[in-house]
């Protein structure tokens, strides 16, 4: 898969315990991290005008002592289920420097994200348990083999979340920034 692309899987999780023990017993832990991503709408079009169908994302993530700024456009853009997105990513030398850039071109902060992240690897995939404040328990579920059909990868995701045990709700498909949105009573619907 391109490095500009991204496939994933998102799902609210009942039984995060479970899935910890299998994920510690079949899985390679990879990192824990607390991450505060800060979301941004463009000055030139509105990312949420079709709530129904969202297809862009303009995220700033603070880790430890680190930022980064993510576009994601989700793909296929007219269809309300996404397969996968175009991801563009850099590191940023000062968070504070770059909100202030942002907020001289007129972007303007949606909302905030806090979560903690707990990372494995496991059969091509970056297994991933949030603790999303105000939101609860997630599991992410990212591609990161070598397959080139889009819906080939998907297929190996959900076999992935079938082998963990995980009890889910159904596939989020707009994700915890439009969750807390929601919450908050900030979206139209």
């Amino acid at each position: 898969m391109s490095k500009n692309i991204e496939i994933e899987l998102k799902f609210k999780l009942s039984n995060t315990k479970e899935v910890v023990d299998f994920l510690s017993q079949n899985a390679e832990f990879k990192y824990e991290s607390f991450q505060h991503d800060v979301y941004y709408n463009a000055p030139n079009r509105d990312f949420l005008e079709n709530e129904d169908n969202i297809s862009e994302w303009l995220r700033v993530r603070v880790e430890k002592d680190k930022a980064q700024i993510n576009y994601k456009d989700w793909q296929p853009r007219d269809q309300s289920i996404k397969t996968h997105c175009i991801e563009f990513e850099t590191g940023v030398e000062s968070y504070e420097q770059l909100s202030l850039i942002l907020k001289a071109l007129d972007f303007k902060k949606l909302i905030e994200v806090k979560k903690t992240r707990r990372a494995w690897s496991y059969l091509d995939t970056e297994v991933s348990l949030d603790a999303v404040e105000e939101l609860g328990e997630y599991l992410e579920v990212e591609y990161k083999g070598d397959l080139t059909d889009v819906e080939a990868a998907r297929v190996h995701l959900h076999e992935v979340v079938k082998e963990l045990g995980a009890k889910t709700s159904e596939l989020d498909l707009k994700g915890y920034p439009f969750g807390l949105l929601k919450l908050k009573g900030l979206t139209k619907n």
